[in-house]
């Protein structure tokens, strides 16, 4: 048994079929003018470049990979706060020492600080324990 469309093709549907086909062979003829290309071309860069270390946990704006496309730097903060919780439990308990000595401290001054970790051989590989060490 034979396919039998449910329409039928006459002059007028062949002519909009023309009309549609001229349309598209106008649209893929159609160049995109030569100086937008440079700029279309680095926008398209800005946007890979951001959407795709964005996916690996990069914080930096399009704006600032705009920047550093065009090889100027980023201005850097002079601190920032512990990221995490456990950083910042460090970190209160750090600064709750320096307040009860005597000793005054100043920004550039260096400290030792000592960590104890007290976790079991099974915790420990559950934790990426040195790297927290080493952003401390």
């Amino acid at each position: 048994m034979a396919y039998q469309p449910k329409f039928t093709i006459t002059p007028q549907l062949l002519a909009f079929i023309e009309n549609i086909a001229a349309l598209r062979e106008k649209i893929l003829a159609a160049t995109v003018q030569v100086p937008w290309i440079p700029t279309l071309q680095k926008d398209a860069r800005i946007r890979n470049t951001h959407s795709s270390t964005a996916i690996e946990g990069n914080p930096l704006t399009p704006e600032q990979v705009r920047l550093l496309e065009e090889g100027q730097s980023l201005p850097t903060e002079p601190h920032r706060a512990p990221r995490n919780a456990w950083r910042r439990q460090l970190h209160k308990a750090i600064t709750a020492v320096q307040r009860k000595s005597p000793v005054a401290y100043q920004p550039s001054d260096k400290l030792e600080v000592e960590v104890r970790l007290f976790m079991t051989d099974s915790a420990l590989g559950l934790h990426d324990v040195d790297n927290r060490l080493k952003d401390i």
